[in-house]
C-alpha cells in the first residue's frame, strides 16, 4: 500500500524484504494558497506566483522520479526483492474492490458519504482530463 519512499524513508527496509509494487499510485505533492491573497496581488505578481507554482510542480514531478529510483536502488541494495504483478494478477486486486468498498462503507464514519465524494471527484477529474485531451486533439 505504501510507496517505496515510505518504506525506505522510514527505514522499514531494514526489516521489510519483499514488496509488491502494483503501480496503482504515483508520488504527488500539493501546494495551497489563498485565492483572496493571490487576487490581492498586482496582476504581474499574480502571474509570477502562478508561474512559480507551475515550475515548482514540474520540479516536484522530476524529484518524485529521482526519489523513486534512488529509494528502489537502496531497497534492492539492502537485500530486498520487488515484485511487479502482471496485468492478470492486477485484475485480482480489482476483483476485490466490492469487498473493500463494503468494508469501508461499513467501518468508516460516514463511509458511504466519503466513498460517494471520492467517486464523484474521480468522475469529475476524468471528465476534465477527457475535455483537455479533446481540446488538444481538435
Amino acid at each position: 500500500k505504501n510507496a517505496i519512499s515510505d518504506v525506505v524513508g522510514k527505514k522499514f527496509h531494514e526489516n521489510v524484504k519483499y514488496l509488491c509494487v502494483d503501480e496503482h499510485a504515483y508520488l504527488y505533492g500539493y501546494w495551497w494558497m489563498s485565492n483572496s491573497w493571490l487576487k490581492s496581488l498586482p496582476q504581474d505578481l499574480q502571474a509570477l506566483v502562478i508561474d512559480g507554482v507551475t515550475q515548482a510542480a514540474q520540479v516536484k514531478v522530476q524529484f518524485n522520479k529521482y526519489l523513486d529510483i534512488t529509494m528502489t536502488e537502496e531497497f534492492l541494495k539492502s537485500g530486498g526483492t520487488i515484485y511487479v504483478p502482471n496485468e492478470e494478477e492486477k485484475a485480482t486486486f480489482k476483483a476485490a474492490k466490492p469487498v473493500i468498498k463494503k468494508w469501508f462503507i461499513t467501518n468508516i464514519a460516514d463511509g458511504q458519504l466519503w466513498y460517494d465524494k471520492l467517486e464523484a471527484a474521480v468522475k469529475k477529474a476524468e471528465e476534465e482530463v477527457d475535455a483537455e485531451i479533446a481540446k488538444v486533439l481538435k
